[in-house]
């Protein structure tokens, strides 16, 4: 969902280079060539006026769902919460329908499909964010809500997105526990990532997460020489599937 932001279009990229089957959605016509172009199926879809039940037959058969989408600021509660969220309703809806037995063939694949949803660090305080309060608002809105629900997913909050070339070092904050207690704001003032190691992230995260039913979220920034170099895109995120061990619960022997 969002194949054509600055994100979205480099996670089209990766995909399909790694020999995905790749659908990607658009809304103007005229972005229908540049999703083609990277090898992708188009599929024309507006979010802000879809509802659950329409966004069903094109989640239909998919072992991922990745939410790009945005509106750049000027539809935050249509597109960046309330897109994201009827996503997950839909998927949840399919879900619970094939646990009653009634979802087609033609859906089996999306039935314990992983909602991988693009969020931002800093929503879970929006007043933190300046001018970008209301879209923190929106963003954590969503997050809450999908959180919540019991489709499989994991929510990834990068921090402030630039254009730089890809780095393949990031620093992750979280797990499968949700908001850690203290953000990635209180540690280090650089809070930037690019957006090529948001979109590698991304899909590292469909396939390290792939083999548990386990949800995830986590902040994400580049490594820095402010807090620490950061680890390799891939082993970062092995350290958020490593179960988490509640040694005073064991006792002592």
């Amino acid at each position: 969902m969002g194949g054509t932001g600055g994100v979205g279009s480099l996670l089209v990229d990766m995909l399909v280079k790694n020999k995905y089957h790749v659908s990607a959605t658009f809304r103007k016509a005229a972005d229908q060539a540049n999703i083609e172009k990277l090898g992708a199926k188009a599929v024309q879809l507006d979010l802000a006026k879809s509802t659950p039940e329409q966004l069903t037959d094109e989640l239909t058969g998919f072992d991922h769902i990745f939410f790009t989408a945005g509106s750049g600021g000027k539809d935050v509660w249509n597109v960046d919460r309330d897109g994201a969220v009827k996503v997950c309703h839909a998927l949840s809806a399919m879900a619970s329908s094939s646990s009653n037995g009634i979802i087609s063939k033609k859906s089996q694949h999306s039935k314990n499909a992983h909602y991988i949803v693009l969020s931002s660090i800093g929503v879970h305080k929006p007043e933190i964010m300046g001018d970008l309060e209301d879209y923190g608002k929106a963003k954590k809105e969503a997050d809450d809500l999908i959180w919540k629900d019991q489709i499989k997913k994991t929510i990834i909050r990068p921090g402030a997105l630039t254009d730089d070339k890809e780095t393949g070092k990031i620093i992750v904050n979280g797990g499968t526990g949700g908001m850690p207690e203290v953000s990635l704001i209180e540690k280090t003032k650089k809070i930037t990532n690019t957006r090529a190691d948001v979109a590698r992230t991304m899909m590292e995260a469909a396939k390290i997460f792939n083999n548990d039913e386990e949800s995830r979220l986590f902040e994400m920034i580049n490594g820095n020489d402010d807090l620490d170099p950061g680890m390799d895109i891939a082993k970062a995120l092995e350290t958020l599937s490593k179960p988490v061990v509640d040694y005073d619960a064991l006792g002592t022997y």
